[in-house]
């Protein structure tokens, strides 16, 4: 992943932040599921590719400079599938937040 970021002070009371990642996540899968031995499901290669922009800001507001700060932000998240035992040969899917 490769990510930028920067804080700009607005004036002396406000500040903002701003930050984007760039993410690229390759990952092939290599599945059987098993029941005592035997193949419950065929197995399964899943060569997969994603990728994400996921972006950050904030905002500082200091009614006291140096003192008090109050801070409000929102941010993306992205996780790329882990691998595993599934009872499925569907392709996996990252999991993707928000905050």
């Amino acid at each position: 992943g490769e990510y930028i970021q920067d804080v700009i002070k607005l004036n002396e009371q406000w500040s903002t932040l701003i930050g984007l990642r760039y993410d690229r996540s390759s990952t092939v899968f290599q599945r059987e599921l098993r029941t005592f031995g035997i193949p419950t499901l065929p197995d399964t290669e899943t060569d997969q590719t994603f990728d994400r922009w996921t972006p950050r800001v904030g905002i500082t507001y200091q009614p006291i400079p140096d003192e008090w700060s109050i801070y409000g932000s929102y941010s993306r998240s992205f996780d790329p599938p882990g691998g595993g035992p599934r009872l499925t040969d569907d392709p996996l899917l990252p999991e993707i937040g928000e905050g």
